[in-house]
């Protein structure tokens, strides 16, 4: 993302709220309640969505906004060809996958999809809900399906097997979680031993029960942010929105029992108060309350004001970093036990990067 450096942190939060109103406008099919809009700098309010996997809704947001409301016309012109992108990446993966649901009845095999697609059937409009790939297990038949979907080159991971089929990118999974150490190891076993009671939509594929979902989905979200120490809001929409999507399976005593044998229920707990900050909505039935209220009111501040992005302009303006830094801090202590080491030498390494380049700062 290209951002001026010159851009205020004030600038930022404002851009934040208009992005949170215009989303949940989109989402729940009301009409934004945006007060300033002559000082909304549109440009950067565009860089940011993008940034955060909402582009798409930001836009649908500001379409149900009144002529006088809405930005300049160049400005929506870009907005509307960008989200078109958006939307005709959707069709194709969509018709993509079916063809391959197809070529998998043919071949006596099942197609279970991982997140993408799936989560966005929970938004009224799934296809604004931007997919980067399609991602999918195949029931033990991972070498059979390379054979059959991989005509070009394939690259190889530990977890799986990714390639091009019909120019959509999709990733054919070995293991659907990294099972580089015990813990993910017993992680990726229990969802093995869920895959009897996977559900299959009406469109031919199939998804996990709602309980692994879910245990899928936080780990997923808890490794993007250890390796990644950004947490875009598209993460949370898609937690808040499935959970509201499977509710009477979310709130039983078996999912709380999951969450909580594997170290889950923490990072479930703050990730449901992040999708409330930000879609304004109620989600208290299904909190643990195992969050400390001075850490909510700092995790509220930062997220709701900054984003968690890697934003150049705020590494040494107003000591953003530092307060970033001491956010993570706060956060290891909800971190699950299966990254919870690594995130913390992460965390420190940044640390120590940082007041090195102070110190250097210093001496010139």
């Amino acid at each position: 993302m290209d951002v001026d450096v010159s851009t205020k942190l004030d600038e930022l939060a404002e851009i934040h709220q208009v992005i949170y109103e215009l989303v949940r406008g989109a989402i729940f099919g009301k009409k934004p309640d945006i007060l300033n809009v002559k000082s909304v700098n549109w440009d950067l309010l565009m860089d940011i969505s993008v940034q955060h996997g909402v582009m798409a809704l930001v836009w649908d947001g500001i379409c149900m906004l009144p002529e006088s409301q809405q930005p300049p016309r160049i400005i929506r012109i870009n907005f509307g060809m960008s989200a078109q992108e958006i939307w005709d990446r959707y069709q194709k993966q969509e018709s993509v996958l079916k063809e391959m649901i197809h070529i998998c009845e043919q071949n006596d095999m099942r197609l279970l999809l991982l997140k993408g697609i799936g989560l966005a059937e929970n938004y009224p409009k799934p296809s604004s809900r931007p997919c980067g790939d399609v991602d999918f297990y195949l029931f033990g038949d991972y070498e059979k399906g390379n054979k059959l979907f991989a005509h070009h080159s394939i690259s190889f991971t530990e977890k799986h097997a990714e390639y091009d089929f019909n120019d959509v990118h999709v990733e054919n999974h070995f293991s659907m979680l990294d099972t580089d150490t015990k813990s993910r190891q017993q992680i990726e076993g229990y969802l093995e031993s869920t895959l009897d009671s996977s559900v299959r939509k009406s469109t031919g594929y199939y998804v996990l029960s709602p309980v692994a979902n879910l245990v899928y989905l936080l780990m997923h979200s808890v490794r993007h942010f250890v390796y990644t120490q950004e947490l875009p809001f598209r993460g949370f929409i898609d937690l808040a929105l499935f959970i509201q999507s499977q509710k009477k399976f979310i709130i039983t005593k078996e999912c709380r029992e999951t969450l909580q044998k594997y170290d889950l229920h923490k990072i479930y707990d703050l990730f449901i108060y992040i999708g409330e900050w930000l879609l304004n909505i109620d989600l208290d039935d299904f909190h643990f309350h195992c969050i400390k209220g001075k850490d909510l009111a700092i995790f509220k501040k930062f997220v709701i004001e900054y984003g968690f992005l890697k934003y150049p302009f705020i590494n040494n303006e107003k000591g953003v970093f530092w307060k970033r830094y001491f956010y993570c801090t706060r956060f290891t202590s909800y971190i699950p036990n299966s990254y919870h080491n690594y995130f913390t030498y992460i965390t420190y390494r940044q640390m120590v990067e940082a007041v090195k380049k102070t110190i250097i700062k210093g001496c010139n």
